[in-house]
């Protein structure tokens, strides 16, 4: 399909999506995926569910792309929270409360701020170009444009950069060497 410009396309066989115009993998990290594969190190779901996103973006999938965005940072910011919490000496009981809590995306930034995390972007674009979008898609069945889902995706990559990294092919060389 040409969408925006863009040739877009599915193969159905095996689930996968093609995008022109991405940068291709390099040669390390070809090798370093082939690495984590032959040692089965998984990528964490924060990523898992951000490729899902930009796949169904690719595919004109815009509800469920917004709703996965949303989910990646959701989930990277509840481990960065529950992991900070933990090395504090935070009860477990009370981390969970807290988490328990802060069920949203938003409620989740402010508390990832609060231990003192410095996210490149702000409350305002959390709220409006991810947690209102996804609450339409999800509550209301709204369907966003390509637009608002590019955005939605965008937020939720920087917040899942601040609160998951993913290791550098070098990180996840030296790690699987030592296991």
């Amino acid at each position: 399909a040409n969408i925006d410009g863009k040739l877009y396309g599915a193969g159905a066989m095996f689930g996968a999506v093609m995008v022109i115009g991405q940068q291709p993998a390099t040669l390390t990290e070809f090798r370093t995926a082939a690495l984590c594969a032959s040692e089965d190190h998984q990528v964490p779901l924060p990523h898992i569910f951000l490729i899902r996103a930009r796949s169904q973006h690719a595919i004109g999938e815009f509800r469920q792309a917004v709703i996965d965005s949303c989910t990646a940072a959701e989930i990277a910011l509840a481990s960065n929270i529950r992991q900070a919490m933990e090395e504090a000496g935070v009860p477990a009981d009370t981390v969970k409360g807290l988490l328990r809590q802060a069920s949203g995306v938003v409620e989740q930034y402010r508390l990832f701020v609060l231990q003192g995390a410095r996210p490149p972007i702000s409350e305002g674009r959390v709220v409006n170009q991810l947690a209102e979008r996804r609450n339409l898609a999800a509550h209301a069945g709204a369907e966003p444009t390509r637009d608002e889902t590019r955005k939605a995706i965008e937020t939720a990559e920087i917040l899942v950069d601040s609160a998951e990294p993913l290791q550098t092919p070098a990180q996840v060389r030296r790690s699987l060497a030592g296991s």
